[in-house]
């Protein structure tokens, strides 16, 4: 019922705009601190089914006023509201990078991912998303905003795509980081091709494992 919902949110969201935002605003502040999880839940959905409609200014002067909050959430002993915030940020690194890339919400935001990534699959292969989103949202091929998080996304997203406890989940995570390393590297500036090639290495021995029956295991090759 929720996610119908949300939906149903997010096409009106689309067709009226910013007149979407004041009601949803009131509903996500009445409900996100909520000792009910599924109200925190619902209020996070709500949030990220406006992503799209409202304009980005108004859009940006909501929003940003309420990050630290929202970033708290990441912290939440729920799994499922830990993964319905990882699918907001997501929805704001697509449509409203630049509500991420205020550098007092990038800093405290990066590390949080970097941490989050490792949380269940699902809510990692939320956070392989995000990632993916952002970095095409700041392609830049000299002086990347994403630059000084390059490598340890790098080093990351590598390790994700090879956990085992994903397996007998609905969460590809092996695609969704590899994904989303494709995406840092496409949209890189110069500056890190040092790290880029650094990272070879490890690349290609991660594909000879991948190759091999006998590193990795039968299964794992035939689902490469």
């Amino acid at each position: 019922m929720a996610l119908s919902s949300g939906c149903c949110l997010a096409a009106i969201a689309l067709v009226i705009g910013n007149s979407i935002t004041e009601p949803v605003i009131a509903f996500v502040s009445a409900n996100l601190q909520s000792e009910n999880w599924k109200f925190r839940y619902s209020a996070l959905l709500a949030l990220g089914a406006i992503t799209e409609g409202p304009d980005r200014i108004r859009f940006m002067n909501i929003i940003i006023p309420g990050m630290q909050n929202l970033m708290n959430m990441f912290s939440d002993p729920h799994a499922k509201v830990r993964e319905a915030i990882a699918w907001v940020m997501s929805k704001i690194c697509e449509h409203h990078a630049d509500v991420v890339t205020n550098y007092n919400i990038l800093t405290v935001l990066m590390p949080i991912f970097y941490n989050s990534i490792r949380d269940k699959p699902r809510i990692s292969n939320q956070i392989c998303r995000a990632i993916e989103n952002l970095a095409t949202s700041t392609a830049s091929p000299q002086n990347n905003i994403l630059s000084p998080y390059f490598q340890n996304f790098f080093e990351l997203l590598l390790v994700n795509a090879y956990r085992s406890d994903y397996q007998d989940t609905t969460s590809d995570l092996g695609l969704a980081s590899f994904t989303a390393l494709s995406a840092l590297c496409e949209s890189a500036g110069k500056e890190v091709n040092d790290v880029v090639f650094s990272m070879l290495i490890p690349i290609l021995q991660k594909i000879e494992e991948t190759l091999n029956p006998q590193l990795l295991g039968d299964k794992r090759v035939k689902d490469f």
